[in-house]
């Protein structure tokens, strides 16, 4: 739980920036897997991989905002609502089964939804064209693939 208070005196006035590098710090924290909850080794560490894979979507989604400097913090902020969320100033994640698997890819569905809106907002709804940008500017198909899904 990051600590909204100390790193700003009002939560409304937030900077982009200051809402991505609350996101940033929140999804770089330690997993802290738990050997004892996987049957074997293998399992562990394929979890592992796929929790840092988690970490390097965030980067990319961050570091494609930041990108366009123009990304309202407001939009960003819009998009904490479910399970990660701001509460009494704190970054808070609700847990549904297990915390080291879910925290990162709650912040890259924060991230991917203001994009969306972000570009939806910029390109007047014109999908084709925001698929265009999609490709053009994020060069991680993992990325593409969970968070941006043409149907």
């Amino acid at each position: 739980m990051i600590n909204l208070a100390k790193a700003t005196p009002n939560l409304n006035r937030l900077t982009t920036l200051e809402t991505l590098e609350l996101l940033t710090k929140f999804a770089k924290q330690y997993p802290r897997l738990n050997k004892i909850d996987y049957q074997t080794l293998r399992e562990y560490n394929l979890e592992r991989v796929e929790v840092t894979r988690d970490l390097k979507i965030v980067k990319t989604l961050l570091s494609t905002i930041q990108l366009y400097n123009d990304v309202p913090a407001d939009m960003i902020l819009a998009q904490l609502t479910g399970r990660l969320h701001l509460e009494n100033g704190h970054l808070v994640y609700h847990v549904g089964q297990y915390w080291p698997t879910e925290y990162r890819k709650a912040v890259a569905r924060v991230l991917a939804s203001a994009l969306w809106i972000y570009w939806d907002y910029k390109f007047n709804g014109d999908v084709d064209t925001i698929y265009a940008e999609l490709h053009r500017v994020i060069n991680c198909s993992d990325t593409l693939k969970r968070y941006f899904v043409r149907g």
